[in-house]
């Protein structure tokens, strides 16, 4: 629009004829400034301000600036009112309707039920996390030896009636029980209790899952020593929790019925959003109004459906009023209410019959309800196809997309998960079992704490989506150096050294059987499934 002709020349000639006019002298374009600068503003419309120069400084196009549009105002953003203030005075105000909520949801919402149900399924899976020991020898070399009997100690501690403090669960149960939690309340709490040993329990240590309801919200105090309490979270003055202020079983809350307990003795797991975070979202809250509203819709929908189906009707007369149903003697004059095969009625004399015969569920019933169950998968986190079950409108390349997306999405869970639940949990379960066992062997108890506290949480995985082409490609990464066969049992959720300890001793079997099965492998010669009688 400019080209041609300087902007000076343009706003010159701006309203009149298309004759250009030439630059007047600058003590004409000092006066005439101002009615210049009010021509350009109705020339350049939008999100433009003008920026105040000193007297005298020349006008640019740099001096003007674009905003926001997130920021502007006006008709279009009038309902958009954003946060006023932090995180945490949010969650003292929000916290307690956002849970009450969720928690509705996974009672009567089949859609947040099965959310939950993927949480569980796939951050902690049938078995749980699988725990391998890392010690090592003085010399570098793993401590093989020391490593298993670790793990076979802690595995029967994990058993059901032993781990945990009501002895209804194991610790398997206690994983998908604890991260279901803190996906409907946005946090779980997980109280460790150091007991007396027993022949059942000769380690001496034991977890108890706590309400979350019960760290008190609206607990906020400053103490003499120094710390303040924030939601419930005792803090020291660098910020960091040293305290949690529980409400005590069936009390009503008020300030004499809390306990505090050392932050050393629970551990508050949650996924903070933002910095200073002090307490968990449930991670059902963006999508919670969308589900609400979808059930409640998909409730009218199937009763005005269960209605249609019904073919109401009404008996009508033209003046509105009701006529003597019998003509004659001996008629009753009843109404015909019932329907059969084949029948033909006659109404009453005076009477006409209207039918009410509801169109629904309309055609835009079902586009309209996937549109939304796509904005909730979205607002979840997880596919549409995962979420749903429904693959009428997917092919093999983009489930394999949303499937290879959400398993990223779970093992970024399950990192979280590992560090915030587990560690802790295992390192004070070997703080009390060298204590109370000889667990430690011919180490003190220092080196074997030290010795056993490298460990490594092994999350479930999940079968490959194409497993002839991701199993090649595997070998072939492998023969490559591009990747290890440990990155590769890894990856599908199994420990190395327990693969190699099978194949071992599948072949001992396999000896002592008579038998001779070549395998296709690093180091070995023959093909797949080749087996043969050995020789007498």
């Amino acid at each position: 629009m400019f080209r041609g002709m300087g902007l000076r020349n343009f706003i010159a000639r701006r309203g009149s004829d298309a004759t250009p006019r030439t630059v007047p002298p600058a003590a004409e374009r000092a006066s005439a400034a101002p009615a210049q600068r009010s021509a350009l503003g109705r020339v350049i419309r939008g999100p433009w301000r003008w920026r105040r120069r000193p007297a005298g400084a020349a006008v640019s196009l740099l001096t003007w600036a674009r905003g926001w549009q997130a920021a502007k105002g006006g008709r279009l953003f009038a309902d958009w009112g954003g946060a006023t203030g932090r995180i945490n005075d949010e969650l003292r105000q929000q916290l307690k309707t956002l849970r009450n909520r969720a928690r509705d949801l996974e009672q009567n919402s089949d859609l947040a039920r099965r959310y939950l149900a993927l949480v569980e399924t796939h951050v902690v899976g049938p078995a749980g996390f699988l725990l391998q020991v890392r010690g090592q020898l003085r010399d570098g070399r793993p401590d093989t030896a020391g490593n298993a009997r670790v793990e076979r100690a802690f595995q029967a501690w994990a058993m059901p009636g032993v781990c945990e403090l009501t002895g209804r669960l194991s610790f398997p149960d206690c994983q998908r029980l604890i991260v279901r939690t803190a996906a409907r309340d946005g946090e779980a709490l997980i109280r460790l209790h150091d007991v007396r040993p027993t022949r059942d329990n000769p380690w001496g240590f034991v977890i108890e899952l706590l309400d979350p309801a019960r760290l008190d919200t609206q607990y906020n105090d400053d103490l003499r020593n120094g710390n303040r309490v924030r939601l419930g979270v005792e803090l020291n003055p660098a910020g960091r929790p040293v305290a949690y202020w529980l409400v005590k079983e069936g009390e009503d809350g008020t300030s004499t019925n809390r306990e505090r307990v050392p932050a050393t003795d629970l551990i508050h797991a949650f996924v903070p959003d933002q910095p200073e975070q002090l307490r968990g979202v449930p991670w059902l809250a963006a999508a919670m109004p969308a589900i609400h509203m979808l059930d409640a819709y998909q409730e009218a929908a199937v009763t005005a459906a269960r209605v249609g189906a019904a073919k109401m009707g009404f008996f009508t007369t033209p003046d509105g009023m009701p006529h003597a149903l019998a003509s004659e003697e001996g008629d009753p004059g009843d109404f015909l209410d019932e329907a059969e095969p084949g029948a033909f009625g006659v109404l009453p004399h005076g009477y006409s019959f209207q039918p009410f015969n509801p169109d629904y569920p309309h055609q835009a019933y079902e586009r309209f309800v996937k549109t939304v169950l796509h904005d909730i998968a979205v607002g979840l986190g997880v596919s549409y196809h995962a979420l749903t079950g429904d693959l009428s409108e997917v092919n093999f390349s983009s489930a394999r997309a949303g499937t290879l997306e959400d398993r990223e999405r779970w093992m970024t869970l399950q990192h979280w998960f590992a560090h915030a639940v587990l560690r802790p949990i295992y390192r004070r379960w070997l703080s009390n079992a060298l204590l109370n066992t000889d667990l430690a062997g011919r180490l003190g108890q220092s080196e074997a704490m030290q010795r056993y506290s490298a460990h490594h949480w092994q999350g479930r995985r999940w079968p490959w989506v194409d497993p002839l082409k991701d199993i090649q490609a595997t070998r072939l990464a492998i023969a490559a150096g591009l990747r290890s066969p440990q990155q590769v049992a890894a990856e599908i959720g199994v420990d190395i050294e327990d693969v190699l300890d099978e194949i071992a001793r599948f072949q001992q079997l396999a000896a002592e059987k008579g038998v001779t099965v070549s395998l296709d492998g690093p180091g070995r010669g023959g093909t797949d499934g080749d087996t043969q009688a050995a020789d007498a």
